[in-house]
């Protein structure tokens, strides 16, 4: 597709524009898995408590939360690819500041800044590709978004859980390598005029999709709010199974691995009319592999963590290909910011929720537990595919 610059000139995103928002997308989860296996070891050198230390991953999340919006209606004023590049520089200097931080309130100033950086970038990278692909084409790059999301947990897992193994604050450096994909973004990612926002027209909504945008943006705060269960508790269950935190970040990589592997096979598929049949298979298999997670056995515990990468690798595609079918192109900022808000704050309140009822009932009951509220949930969406008027693309009015 070809488009129009505000300066008159004409854009065509190349196979390096596809590359750095699909780089960019790597970003989004890296907030937590590059330090997620050096948190026993930011919890014994910096002295302080399970709950400040498990907050170095979930405060983020946390932020996005609170700023996926805003951030969103944001980038749809000033633009999108102008968020993105801002964004990538606050990843970088926050991320990386965490190296030289001696206590944990300080480190959790700079994971305040980042989580604003990754709103930026989910909100942006996200709505792009929702603006410059379309039809079959958007599909499959949703689907890649998901497996580079994948693939960067699986490389940042275990580069993390290695540099863990050296010193507590080694896993941070890792940030820089957001250099590469913010230069990459300043050659070939460009905002662009649409045909239906000249003039100050605003693009429509198709009748019906609100209720299935909800019923997606539901989806996606459940999909990460069990994914986030493991990321949370795997390096106390297996430190207390005698493992390295070496191991705690191969283990953490397998659900990248599979979730890579399975978006990939996705993207080959066509559009599917009915996503909530989609998103009940997910459901389900993030239900299995929670509670194998709960098992004392590292094969099993393994398989179950590489169940829910299948889970999302299904999943996070389904939702996100739909939600940008179903949005304008003017409106993509705020449907994207909606979007990262709930897959953040479903991380954030993982942690927050599941804490308590760990202390309460254990690993094994508290897993059990929210595998049935899946399941639950997964049938509740099911439903709505007899209730509600299958998604429609959005329009732009002229």
């Amino acid at each position: 597709m070809s488009f129009t610059l505000s300066n008159g000139k004409q854009f065509n995103p190349s196979g390096l524009t596809k590359l750095a928002l699909l780089m960019a997308s790597m970003m989004v989860l890296m907030g937590s898995s590059a330090v997620s296996p050096a948190l026993h070891g930011i919890e014994v050198e910096l002295e302080t408590s399970k709950y400040l230390a498990s907050m170095v991953i979930s405060l983020p999340s946390l932020v996005v939360a609170i700023c996926g919006f805003p951030m969103g209606y944001l980038a749809d004023r000033v633009g999108l690819a102008k968020t993105l590049i801002a964004s990538l520089v606050l990843f970088i200097v926050s991320g990386v500041l965490g190296y030289f931080c001696t206590d944990i309130y300080t480190l959790l100033a700079t994971r305040v800044f980042l989580g604003i950086g990754i709103a930026g970038i989910s909100t942006a990278a996200t709505g792009l590709m929702g603006i410059y692909y379309d039809g079959d084409e958007r599909m499959r790059v949703m689907a890649i978004q998901s497996a580079f999301m994948g693939f960067g947990g699986v490389v940042l897992e275990i580069i993390g859980g290695l540099m863990a193994d050296v010193t507590w604050n080694v896993p941070f450096l890792v940030y820089l390598i957001a250099l590469p994909i913010l230069i990459a973004g300043l050659i070939a990612v460009r905002d662009v005029i649409m045909p239906g926002n000249r003039g100050g027209s605003s693009g429509e909504f198709a009748d019906g999709s609100k209720a299935n945008m909800a019923v997606l943006y539901a989806s996606i705060f459940m999909l990460m709010f069990l994914m986030f269960i493991v990321t949370v508790n795997v390096s106390d269950i297996l430190t207390s199974m005698g493992e390295s935190m070496t191991v705690c970040g191969l283990v953490l990589a397998l659900m990248g691995l599979t979730q890579v592997f399975t978006s990939i096979a996705y993207s080959r598929l066509r559009r599917i009319p009915r996503y909530q049949y989609v998103l009940m298979a997910a459901f389900v298999l993030q239900a299995v592999g929670i509670v194998l997670f709960a098992s004392d056995d590292l094969v099993i515990l393994s398989v179950g963590v590489g169940i829910m990468g299948v889970g999302l690798g299904i999943g996070m595609p389904t939702i996100t290909n739909n939600l940008a079918m179903m949005s304008p192109a003017s409106a993509q900022g705020k449907t994207m910011g909606i979007y990262s808000c709930l897959m953040n704050l479903g991380t954030s309140l993982s942690a927050v929720v599941m804490g308590p009822i760990i202390v309460a009932i254990g690993y094994t009951a508290s897993f059990e537990l929210a595998a049935v509220a899946i399941l639950v949930f997964g049938i509740v969406v099911l439903a709505t595919s007899r209730i509600l008027r299958q998604p429609a693309p959005a329009t732009e009015s002229e």
